[in-house]
């Protein structure tokens, strides 16, 4: 889709514009305070960094079709940024693109200056006949900047940015290198050398061998200028008026279509909450990147280390390790934080897609299909995609290396699911206009190939993840692979308590419900295709719930919980919290079960998980609530919350036993979860990875808007 072929898919910078094309052109920008006419490098700025100590940044609009509008507020190099892109998708412009970018001092008074420093590299690729090329050069007359260049996939190009309109560039300098493909990434470490050996002169236009060009204004006063991309197929070049104009147009139909699909209902329905829930489905979207390269993954026999990693208290990579670089995969993701987590996550992706398949569901169905794209032959998807160098630079080397036995929470079928109930109309859609919803040949097509896909990841999933049902009434249970004696990475819930002391033979109850779910998404696709298959996914959705009513719960505790071996059969191991729930939260508890009264006791106890900013991730009363690293022991996670916001509405929308109880609960739980998120980011600027349960404070990562914005759909759901 040409909508979609540029953005700012490089989000772990502040700015960073790349076409979704392998070896390609990317843009990035950088600045600097100057002190004394001499640069403050410890103040350089490129990559997002929780260190850096902004105010605030992110975007305030944005639309990944169209583009949209960014601020930044750094006050340790005293300027506020605007950076606004738009792209130009019909009409004589059409492949287009450009960005603003405005700088105001945020205290006139101090007598420093910025450089503003613009870059742009080409990767080479020499799969093609053709070379990728680069060349720019300073502009005649008054300062500017032209860019001319070739690559695959975007045929001939021209950059533009024009002599700045105000301000006073007292400064502008361009300077061409030629640098390793595999340290392209590494712009601002480059920029450093080359400015710490000599202050660069300006580039002759001959010089044509570069492959990476830095662009330097220094101000002194508030600014403006532009970066204009035509593609050669392009009838008008891109100017500033039409840059102008189109932003203009986005802003609006950004807005427009917002109102549509997420405006806050009650008692979220005034203007703070509005721009509020308007800035974190922007960042989600504005942290959509586009990343290529190989992951490390671990090529030995798992079989004969597992039994020894079990017994250990760390993730160290031990002597049984191969690590060795897959084949190179490209992956068109959403992130769950720019700064810290800036690449694409299995157990965070499917939950960044329930929003996005709500804003755009063609979008959501392309995403999917590039995860699924990157499943191996047997249905295996690895927990995170660290491709290439740059990603690696941000990661410890013990978790840079992939198992291929370990799983994840398949959270894409929580997309699928949902894409399913949209396509039959069992679930309302007020998104972008989708082809999938003209055409229903189309519609059935890309579903029978995600059905196709998916289907084998959850033969995967129960082959890899099969746990041992000798002493058990049924023989669909199961066993995160990869457990350390604090640690289950692999159940997305890390340092979540389970049995102690760990045992090859321990049963998990959150495994066995995420298998459930899969059979009961696989079910209702293959119903929608009129599948002859379908009923073998519900009779095996009829086992693995009996085994989880038979083996995972608890008379005495009321919930469903991790199990071991004892005697002939298996005796639960309780440590209530989210575990306890999945079953009830992932929907497999019918709205009249029983069981769902004992859920909803569980939920509601403020000696337990209630608090008045969320359900906690532990119960009070658990030994280990807490204690040690405490990431999942007691700390507020939005995901969780939401699954237990949707399911009680689902409950309070249906006559039954628990209906009216359902539906107290659903109401405060959801005041309760906004308030929380809302409160933080209107004190901070930011949404938070997770949140305390005593002060409702956001804590850990900052602009964590991955499922952080699913608050974006709970203020949307109905007042009950």
């Amino acid at each position: 889709d040409d909508s979609l072929l540029w953005g700012p898919y490089r989000p772990n910078l502040y700015f960073g514009i790349r076409p979704r094309i392998s070896k390609s052109l990317s843009l990035g920008l950088m600045w600097i305070k100057n002190v004394d006419s001499k640069p403050d490098f410890e103040k350089l700025r490129h990559t997002c960094e929780q260190s850096d100590g902004m105010a605030e940044y992110g975007w305030s609009m944005y639309d990944p079709r169209t583009g949209g509008v960014q601020t930044i507020s750094d006050p340790g190099n005293n300027i506020d940024l605007t950076t606004e892109f738009v792209k130009i998708t019909d009409g004589s412009q059409k492949g287009s693109w450009g960005t603003r970018v405005r700088g105001s001092f945020r205290d006139a008074s101090h007598s420093s200056n910025v450089s503003l420093i613009w870059y742009i590299f080409m990767e080479s690729d020499d799969t093609k006949s053709k070379p990728n090329t680069l060349e720019c050069q300073k502009g005649a007359g008054p300062a500017g900047v032209e860019c001319h260049g070739y690559s695959h996939g975007l045929d001939s190009f021209t950059i533009q940015s024009p002599p700045v309109r105000t301000g006073d560039a007292a400064f502008l300098n361009v300077q061409g290198l030629r640098i390793p493909d595999n340290q392209l990434w590494m712009a601002k470490e480059n920029f450093v050398k080359i400015h710490k050996a000599s202050r660069p002169n300006s580039l002759a236009s001959h010089q044509t061998e570069n492959n990476v060009y830095y662009v330097e204004h220094m101000f002194s006063r508030d600014f403006e200028f532009d970066i204009l991309f035509t593609p050669s197929q392009s009838q008008k070049t891109m100017s500033a008026n039409a840059l102008t104009e189109a932003l203009k147009q986005a802003n609006s139909t950004s807005l427009a279509r917002f109102d549509a699909a997420f405006r806050p209902k009650s008692p979220f329905d005034g203007a703070q909450y509005s721009k509020f829930s308007q800035s974190l489905l922007s960042n989600l979207l504005g942290g959509i990147g586009f990343f290529s390269g190989s992951s490390l993954i671990d090529t030995s026999d798992q079989s004969k280390y597992e039994e020894e990693a079990i017994k250990t208290s760390t993730h160290s990579v031990n002597e049984h390790t191969k690590p060795e670089l897959g084949k190179p995969v490209e992956l068109f993701s959403s992130v769950p934080s720019r700064p810290v987590f800036p690449r694409g996550f299995l157990w965070d992706e499917g939950f960044h897609q329930l929003l996005i398949l709500e804003w755009d569901l063609d979008l959501s169905i392309e995403m999917l299909q590039s995860w699924l794209s990157v499943m191996d032959e047997r249905g295996w998807i690895a927990r995170e995609f660290i491709l290439g160098p740059e990603a690696r630079s941000k990661v410890p080397y013990e978790f840079q290396i992939m198992y291929p036995n370990h799983a994840n929470p398949p959270t894409l079928f929580l997309a699928a699911q949902a894409i399913t109930q949209i396509f039959s109309k069992e679930r309302p859609y007020h998104g972008r206009a989708s082809k999938y919803l003209k055409n229903k040949n189309l519609a059935d097509q890309v579903l029978d190939e995600i059905f196709f896909k998916l289907n084998k990841q959850y033969s995967w999933f129960r082959d890899s993840q099969k746990g041992n049902a000798s002493s058990a009434q049924s023989a669909d249970v199961y066993r995160w692979r990869g457990r350390t004696s604090q640690h289950i990475l692999a159940s997305g819930l890390d340092d979540y308590p389970r049995p102690q002391p760990p045992s090859l033979l321990e049963l998990h109850v959150d495994a066995a419900s995420w298998v459930d779910l899969m059979a009961t998404v696989l079910r209702d696709m293959a119903r929608s295709l009129g599948r002859t298959d379908s009923r073998v996914f519900e009779d095996q959705r009829v086992t693995i719930k009996a085994s989880l009513d038979s083996i995972h719960w608890s008379p005495e505790s009321r919930a469903y919980c991790d199990a071991v071996p004892s005697g002939t059969g298996f005796s639960q191991v309780c440590h209530l919290g989210y575990v306890s729930l999945m079953p009830f939260l992932l929907g497999l508890l019918d709205h009249d079960d029983p069981k769902v009264g004992d859920m909803l006791d569980l939920i509601r106890d403020e000696k337990k998980l209630w608090s008045p900013h969320g359900l906690q991730s532990l119960s009070k009363s658990d030994e280990f609530y807490g204690k040690d690293e405490n990431y999942w022991r007691g700390p507020i996670w939005i995901n969780i919350n939401f699954l237990a916001i949707q399911r009680l509405l689902d409950i309070s929308q249906k006559e039954g036993p628990y209906q009216a109880r359902a539906r107290m609960i659903y109401s405060e739980l959801r005041r309760n979860v906004v308030s929380t998120v809302y409160e933080s980011w209107k004190i901070t600027g930011y949404a938070w990875e997770q949140y305390n349960q005593d002060t409702g404070a956001g804590q850990r990562t900052q602009h964590f808007t991955g499922w952080t914005a699913l608050v974006v759909k709970i203020m949307a759901f109905p007042d009950l």
